[in-house]
């Protein structure tokens, strides 16, 4: 094999290698749930009703939706229009009796985004929003991901492993194949 054409399978290699990786670090590692606040419950508004208050009695507009979370890293997005400050949301635990993480939202903005680290697997998760009792606060959605927990970092660590071991046989293979001519 001439030396122009192992560069070529070499550089080949590489980029399948790097296209691998990418696939198997970004891909498949995202895992976003999208949840209406409709369904939540509340302690403000009847049971179905969109969540939306102007000028009421200060509680929790919608709490929920006790969703089971694995340990590692937790991240929400909450959508809404709020024009008081005072109002916060929360990503709670009442098996582990704590908040995560803790937020004000900020007036006239249309989205928070709140990261926890979960430092053991939680059975009911639930994202708290907080009316402050004066002005208008309406939400919408909360997305959720959760980032690499361990099962995927072994995962990870095999693909790499797997693939080394590829490129190694490759490397062998080409200098073998050029020894012989």
């Amino acid at each position: 094999m001439k030396p122009e054409n192992k560069k070529r399978v070499v550089i080949s290699y590489i980029v399948i290698v790097l296209l691998l990786l990418f696939v198997n670090l970004v891909l498949p590692r995202i895992n976003i749930k999208e949840y209406s606040f409709d369904v939540f419950p509340s302690n403000l508004v009847s049971a179905g009703e969109k969540k939306s208050i102007t000028d009421g009695t200060a509680g929790y507009l919608a709490f929920g939706p006790y969703i089971g979370c694995d340990r590692g890293k937790l991240r929400i997005e909450v959508f809404y229009t709020a024009d008081s400050a005072g109002n916060t949301v929360d990503i709670y635990s009442n098996q582990n009796d704590r908040a995560f993480a803790k937020l004000e939202l900020p007036i006239n903005h249309h989205s928070v985004t709140l990261d926890a680290d979960l430092p053991d697997d939680v059975t009911d998760m639930e994202f708290r929003v907080y009316y402050s009792g004066q002005g208008t606060l309406e939400l919408d959605k909360v997305l959720v991901s959760e980032r690499m927990t361990d099962l995927n970092i072994i995962i990870l660590i095999y693909n790499i492993i797997l693939v080394a071991v590829g490129i190694v046989i490759a490397v062998f293979a080409i200098k073998k194949k050029g020894s012989r001519k």
